[in-house]
């Protein structure tokens, strides 16, 4: 679970759970907590419940890809990126040496 997923406990109940369990997500916990028979309140499993009940709001759609013009048009704006990529790394490299370099001067 995350950081927000994990806020919804209390300290004691998240004591009920091994770390291992805590990083699990929501559905996976709830599986390992029914099929162990583990005694916990039920308010603890109507909490992990809400949680795997819960979509996410802001998840991105992904792009269908109909043709084959759209994919093209991906592998081109990749490749695109991986040479402005290379092109800056080339550009701010000698700066970056010589900025590493006089800073480098100052703690001898």
């Amino acid at each position: 679970m995350n950081h927000s997923e994990l806020s919804r406990f209390t300290h004691a109940e998240l004591s009920n759970f091994t770390q291992e369990e805590l990083a699990m997500i929501p559905a996976d916990l709830l599986r390992k907590v029914l099929d162990d028979d583990r005694p916990l309140p039920p308010s603890i499993v109507k909490k992990v419940q809400e949680l795997c009940n819960e979509l996410p709001g802001n998840a991105p759609k992904p792009k269908k890809l109909e043709s084959f013009k759209d994919a093209f048009e991906v592998v081109i704006k990749i490749g695109t990126y991986i040479k402005l990529a290379k092109e800056l790394s080339e550009m701010f490299s000698p700066k970056l040496q010589a900025l590493f370099e006089q800073i480098e001067t100052h703690f001898r």
